[in-house]
């Protein structure tokens, strides 16, 4: 299972920081947004036997990286079906994450731009 994020204003960010010279600084703030990610979603995780949690996988590299389940029965948990609920627990890793996210891509950019 995988899930994706979309923010508003998303192209444009990635526009800018195509343009910067060093994207180092944005590549290891995505690096740590995503190992930060894992972590929480670690906690997150329902635990019965174990499984879930252990077929948690990061892949990807630079500025695109994806964290996800490859349990077959992961989306269930997550969303739920008709005789359980969703647990949420990806989604609320997610959102537990989004501020962390934005603090390294503005250490990133001051960085970049010369700031402290």
């Amino acid at each position: 299972m995988k899930m994706s994020v979309r923010m508003d204003g998303a192209q444009e960010l990635l526009n800018a920081i195509e343009k910067s010279q060093d994207m180092m600084a944005f590549e290891e703030a995505v690096k740590l947004t995503m190992s930060y990610l894992f972590r929480v979603s670690s906690a997150n995780t329902p635990y019965r036997f174990g499984f879930l949690n252990r077929s948690e996988q990061v892949s990807g590299s630079g500025l695109e990286m994806e964290v996800g389940y490859i349990a077959k029965y992961a989306p269930y948990v997550e969303f739920g079906t008709r005789w359980m609920y969703g647990r949420r627990y990806l989604l609320k890793a997610i959102q537990q994450t989004q501020p962390f996210f934005y603090r390294n891509i503005e250490k990133a950019m001051l960085y970049t731009l010369g700031g402290k």
